[in-house]
């Protein structure tokens, strides 16, 4: 490095002493670390211009980041694993938000306990509800004078979701439970996808209330419906342009993209589920609503208002997965299975593990369409 310095020191006295002559000051190159340092500048600028955006749940990274492309840093609160309903922000997530330029909601019950903290942890950040628009449907009760038809009645599923069972009773359960449930630990859970044992420490207590709070029984799981996702995609798109309305044009842009490719997926999902021996398929947790909806669907859910079923529920349960000639449990890998490992046992069936919450939106809807074909062939 001294051999360098002495060179270039050399060339710079040269041009000083000959400075009549042309092309002189070319001699002296920048240095390879002064190049280095440049670049890391730029690309530290680049970074620094970029949009900070905080969502709730990884299947709405996926449409903030097609939208925003390098414009945008995404941080997602709930991580993989975890239940959205009863997520409790970590102290170092709060901290954070000072640095987000937006926080996009979703709609789930979590974001509403925890709004004062987010707005007093950066008051100068953008709080939004990607949801914003969408008509919600009530949460899917347990109802089974309602099951045992043919597929033929499922024709109108709107007026289906018009009527669900009396709630009254969701008071009773206690608010003490969240804390439980949400201290668990997503990387034993998923450990080894064919061993569920770590799911079984969240007992029926640890899940009485998770969807019982109060009035709030709307289904929050519109991300799920292909022709809602295009409604959080606008919503989202808003959001960018208002905070960088220099990008516009790629924003617009990408969105149109993203808009054609859900198109693409719906046509897919429509067509993988067009001719079925039957519509009904049973889940653990009724998060399926709005995509059965879309699709001519039933889901049949093995919850009851948050809670697993009783012993009569759950015979009540494989009596009607007989009678639908029902073989598959669908399961979350964020609930405890047992109850579904039980109906399937029972049913001579298998349980099989899908994700509402999977980064990869697309083909995770697509792969879960697959799958209620199989079940439903």
């Amino acid at each position: 490095m001294a051999i360098r310095q002495k060179l270039i020191l050399s060339s710079t006295l040269m041009c000083l002493g000959l400075s009549g002559l042309a092309g002189c000051g070319d001699t002296t190159q920048t240095p390879t670390s002064t190049v280095e340092e440049v670049t890391k500048g730029t690309d530290s600028e680049e970074q620094g211009d970029r949009l900070n955006i905080t969502v709730s749940i990884l299947p709405q990274q996926y449409f903030v980041e097609k939208i925003g492309g390098d414009r945008v840093n995404v941080q997602v609160m709930v991580p993989e694993g975890a239940e959205p309903e009863v997520y409790e922000p970590k102290p170092q997530q709060l901290k954070d938000l000072s640095e987000t330029d937006a926080y996009i909601a979703v709609g789930i019950l979590f974001e509403d306990v925890w709004a004062e903290r987010f707005k007093t942890a950066n008051s100068e950040m953008l709080l939004t509800d990607g949801s914003e628009g969408i008509e919600k449907i009530e949460m899917v009760a347990h109802n089974h004078a309602h099951h045992g038809h043919g597929a033929e009645e499922h024709s109108d599923h709107e007026d289906e979701h018009a009527d669900h069972d009396d709630h009254d009773d969701h008071d009773k359960h206690d608010d003490e439970k969240h804390a439980e449930h949400s201290e668990h630990d997503h990387d034993e859970e998923h450990a080894d996808h064919d061993d569920h044992s770590d799911h079984e420490e969240h007992s029926e207590e640890d899940h009485e209330d998770h969807d019982d709070h109060g009035e709030d029984l709307e289904d929050p799981h519109t991300w799920l419906s292909p022709s809602l996702a295009k409604v959080h995609a606008q919503n989202i798109y808003d959001v960018l342009v208002e905070l960088d309305p220099a990008s516009e044009a790629l924003f617009k842009e990408n969105l149109d993209a993203l808009l054609a490719e859900i198109d693409e997926l719906d046509q897919a999902i429509a067509a993988e589920l067009e001719n079925l021996s039957s519509r009904s398929f049973l889940v653990f947790h009724p998060a399926w609503g709005y995509f059965a909806e879309e699709y001519n669907l039933e889901q049949i859910p093995i919850e009851v208002e948050g809670q697993d079923p009783s012993a009569a529920e759950l015979a009540e349960l494989i009596q009607v997965a007989e009678a639908e000639n029902i073989r598959v449990v669908f399961a979350q890998y964020q609930f405890n299975s047992k109850s579904a490992e039980t109906i399937a046992n029972q049913i001579g069936g298998e349980v099989v593990f899908i994700d509402p919450l999977s980064v990869d939106w697309a083909n995770n809807l697509q792969e879960i369409a697959k799958q209620i074909a199989l079940a439903n062939n």
